[in-house]
């Protein structure tokens, strides 16, 4: 695989391929740019923007390596000596240069990082915070010197979470390297340890976690930590629920709030008409929250009908009922222009007034759904891979194929849709990685051999290798799946 180097009119320069639109990249601010990993292809080369190439250039050689570092100093001095190789009227590219991909050292932290903030904000399945977190911590302490002001933001990671910290490092320390199913995963635990150690002077567990640094880099030096074993377990998944008869049912736009506030599940709004004083009628709606974050501030909802261009309604959302309630309501009056309208045709949009913008209805809703969907296939395969079920990564296949398959029929019509490319290339991930495990070839669609064929070539899209480190669950997930670890008493 290739890494393209472009330089651009005034000196920027751009590595990798360039990222589309979020929810498809986690962006993260590095000394000198910003770095765009794609949670998609997390082994793949990540898209960067750098401003200042010499206060870049450590992160630059970590991430990428040496040569694409030499190539973005060679492009530049011939860019700033007024030689051009080609101009693009996207980016005002005046020189460009490819070398082959070889990521550096840093290649796997940053990519880890970039990949637990991004399920921190996307992952519609629940995962705990608290994991997170600590798993960040640990990452920010190993990049500092890259990430600016990283010890201040792991310290707050990790500040208030050295308990639950120390609870799985007890239960990792108690176990041979051996008997750990998963090494990598276990040592990110460690990792956040001795991040801890170093950073939570002054808290009253800070002694037992600096004896624990202690023991775990010994056991680095010593070339004991950690094992890893392909030890499968089989994780039952919960599907949403359905709706309450009579209400309508929808889906939070993810570009409409911010993250972490409402639920990411689908169909989480509910409404429904009743009447109201004067003999007009009200709208009445309920949107359920995070479980973890209850906000009602600057949250509202407008309701549309599609034989009408402006909104039928607009109101605010107020928080729960009552204590340890998860679930906002609003209701508004429906304007006189829907009276004589079909109100089961009332489509409604929750919005944050932070961040208002126009909804998106029609296609454009199917869009917001489409990409929604998207991120489901996406954690729902790091789910399976993590349980390293070769049977459910067939399955995943094969029904990720079938949506990949109605995405290349609507694009036949308004054309292409990257999230169909995206969706082919993890099908492929998917089954090789079910052949690897003992299971059978999934039978897939025509297409996919077609996409196969032409990643081969090299003219098609990346396919991710879910074996690489970069694809490595994180804390939160593997507890998720493996509540006990995968500890084996082998």
């Amino acid at each position: 695989m290739t890494l393209p180097v472009r330089i651009d009119t005034v000196g920027t320069v751009r590595l990798g391929p360039r990222p589309t639109a979020r929810p498809f990249y986690s962006p993260l601010a590095l000394d000198g740019g910003t770095l765009c990993v794609d949670p998609f292809a997390p082994d793949a080369p990540p898209f960067a923007e750098v401003d200042d190439l010499g206060e870049a250039a450590d992160w630059v050689e970590g991430v990428y390596g040496p040569a694409a570092l030499d190539a973005a100093h060679t492009a530049l001095a011939e860019a700033r000596d007024g030689s051009v190789s080609r101009r693009d009227a996207v980016d005002a590219t005046v020189r460009a240069a490819v070398v082959a991909w070889a990521p550096g050292p840093r290649h796997e932290s940053v990519t880890r990082l970039a990949t637990a903030r991004w399920l921190g904000n996307w992952s519609p399945e629940r995962l705990d915070p608290a994991l997170l977190d600590l798993e960040v911590g640990g990452l920010l302490w190993d990049l500092d010197g890259i990430v600016p002001d990283a010890l201040p933001q792991a310290r707050a990671c990790l500040r208030g979470r050295a308990g639950r910290l120390l609870e799985l490092a007890e239960r990792l320390r108690r176990w041979a390297p051996e008997q750990v199913s998963d090494g990598l995963v276990a040592e990110a635990v460690m990792d956040s340890v001795l991040a801890a150690a170093c950073l939570l002077d002054g808290d009253p567990r800070h002694a037992r976690l600096l004896e624990l640094a202690r023991e775990e880099a010994d056991l680095r030096e010593s070339g004991l930590r950690l094992a890893s074993s392909e030890q499968r377990v089989l994780v039952p998944f919960l599907t949403e629920s359905a709706g309450r008869g009579g209400e309508r049912l929808g889906s939070v736009d993810w570009e409409q709030v911010p993250a972490n506030v409402l639920d990411a599940a689908e169909n989480t709004v509910r409404w429904s008409t009743a009447p109201g004083r004067d003999g007009g009628r009200v709208l009445q709606v309920e949107v359920a929250a995070a479980s973890r974050a209850v906000r009602a501030d600057g949250l509202g909802f407008r309701a549309y009908h599609p034989d009408l261009p402006l909104p039928v309604a607009l109101g605010r959302l107020t928080g729960p009922s009552g204590p340890g309630g998860t679930t906002l309501h609003g209701e508004a009056v429906l304007s006189e222009a829907a009276g004589a309208l079909d109100p089961a045709e009332i489509v409604v949009d929750v919005f944050d007034a932070s961040m208002v913008s126009r909804p998106r209805l029609g296609r454009a809703a199917v869009r917001a759904a489409r990409e929604r969907r998207a991120v489901r296939r996406l954690t729902a395969l790091r789910r399976h891979w993590a349980t390293r079920d070769g049977g459910a990564l067939r399955e995943w296949a094969q029904a990720a194929a079938r949506t990949a398959q109605s995405l290349d029929e609507d694009a036949a019509v308004s054309g292409p849709d990257p999230l169909g490319a995206r969706l082919w290339t993890l099908v492929l991930a998917a089954d090789d990685t079910a052949v690897s495990l003992g299971a059978p070839a999934a039978r897939l669609p025509e297409r996919a051999a077609v996409v196969r064929d032409a990643a081969r070539s090299g003219d098609g899209p990346y396919v991710p290798r879910l074996r690489d480190a970069a694809w490595r669950p994180t804390v939160a997930e593997w507890l998720t799946v493996r509540p006990d670890f995968g500890l084996t008493r082998a």
